[in-house]
């Protein structure tokens, strides 16, 4: 019964996440969203990579274990909830977007390894 919950309400949790984010004024400090983005991504992928070289798996299957972490979670999106102002704004935009270059990468990691 919890897991039929949980599977129904996650989507709704997203989408209320995601009609709460204002644009009017722009999106905030582009230039410090763009380094943040990328150093998350690549810290990661460095991550999973390394990560899976100690645990001793071959470089394709480590290279994919660090393509497959670069998504973000729901433990963002409260951290997020609870700012406001600038910061939730710049933090909405970087959980979108560091969420779609995850996916894709996860999407794309047995290509790409």
């Amino acid at each position: 019964m919890v897991i039929y919950s949980r599977d129904l309400l996650m989507p709704v949790f997203f989408l209320y996440f995601g009609t709460t984010i204002t644009l009017d004024k722009g999106v905030p400090m582009i230039h410090l969203l763009i380094i943040v983005l990328l150093w998350s991504i690549v810290a990661k992928i460095i991550t999973g990579y390394f990560g899976g070289k100690w645990y001793g798996l071959p470089n394709k299957v480590s290279l994919r274990a660090g393509l497959s972490l670069t998504q973000r979670g729901e433990f963002s999106i409260i951290i997020v909830g609870i700012t406001s102002g600038t910061v939730s704004v710049f933090g909405s935009i970087y959980i979108l977007l560091s969420a779609i270059i995850g996916v894709t990468l996860f999407q794309l990691a047995p290509k790409l390894s």
